[in-house]
């Protein structure tokens, strides 16, 4: 008996071990294969290594010194290297390590990520065509920098889940302790009455996406409708809440309706005044304390008409292009 079972343990690891280096084989030609479909479509993607380790139970592949540039040659992303883990018996599910410093050089110049710990996951849906299902992106010690300027991220998390649809996904995003660089605090608080953090960023809600995410995806994606069912800032003694429902006309334009509720609308008022036109300071306080009085919960109607959001009479902003058409 003991000797039918070491032979029997002794095939396993045999069978395992086979398996092991079939399955690296696959995941460096998946690699490679992704690489040339970019390619095919415009894209300039390369590396300068790859390699595999993790045996036994998992594929960890690192990718040294990665580069892609986009096929109008506007945009290049690089980094040092990008790991990515999976378990040898579950593929659909990987994990990617960001290193400490990202670089992006784009139009308006070149954007350095800097991280203490920046890692994705992701999890497809097995078939062939690997519909993404679940995903998430969660960071700490972030910063941005442009233009000798930094933005100072505490933690930052995103996810998104398929929803009911093909192209349905569920979306959460967070963000807390922002700190503004000196031009940013003078243009946007240039008394300095605001405390020097912003406290908090968050936001969910559901997209309906132009086509589903999946290994057929090619081109930026568009939104065909979106539910923001809340999004929420903090910072010091202001906060503000936004919900609504936006759907993309013929041009891709958002239409709908959105609601705002501002807190202290006096306290708002005080940050906002110096950057309204000449004339109309009074008349946006006016109409916003009136509204606020009328309004259920303190929610202030702001209806979307062809990308434009407005409050009563006045457009106080213009919202990018949903769904670009082809």
């Amino acid at each position: 008996m003991t000797r039918w079972l070491a032979v029997a343990v002794a095939v396993a690891v045999v069978l395992w071990s086979g398996w092991w280096f079939v399955g690296s084989y696959g995941v460096r030609r998946g690699v490679e294969g992704a690489a040339a479909d970019l390619r095919a479509g415009g894209w300039d993607v390369a590396w300068d290594d790859l390699s595999m380790a993790g045996f036994p139970n998992r594929f960890d592949l690192t990718v040294d010194a990665p580069r892609a540039t986009d096929p109008t040659g506007a945009w290049t992303v690089s980094a040092p290297f990008v790991q990515v883990f999976a378990l040898s018996y579950r593929l659909n599910h990987v994990i990617a390590v960001a290193p400490d410093t990202i670089t992006v050089d784009g139009p308006a110049g070149e954007v350095v990520v800097t991280d203490d710990d920046l890692r994705a996951s992701a999890v497809v849906a097995p078939g062939p065509d690997l519909a993404l299902t679940r995903a998430a992106v969660a960071g700490e010690g972030i910063g941005i920098e442009w233009q000798g300027r930094t933005v100072g991220v505490g933690a930052a998390q995103w996810a998104l889940r398929l929803g009911e649809g093909a192209r349905a996904y569920d979306v959460a995003l967070g963000a807390e302790r922002i700190a503004l660089p000196p031009a940013i605090r003078e243009l946007v608080d240039p008394d300095g009455r605001m405390p020097d953090v912003v406290g908090a960023l968050t936001g969910r809600g559901t997209a309906i996406l132009d086509r589903p995410l999946d290994r057929h995806l090619a081109g930026p994606v568009g939104v065909e409708a979106l539910t923001l069912e809340d999004a929420a800032l903090r910072w010091g003694d202001v906060s503000l809440r936004l919900r609504g429902t936006l759907t993309a006309d013929a041009a891709g334009r958002a239409e709908g309706a959105l609601e705002v509720n501002v807190g202290d609308v006096d306290r708002l008022m005080d940050l906002v005044e110096p950057y309204l036109p000449q004339g109309q300071a009074r008349l946006v306080r006016t109409l916003a304390a009136a509204a606020v009085a009328g309004a259920p919960g303190g929610w202030l109607p702001l209806p979307v008409e062809r990308g434009a959001v407005r409050f009563g009479p006045l457009t106080v902003a213009m919202l990018p292009v949903m769904d670009p058409p082809e």
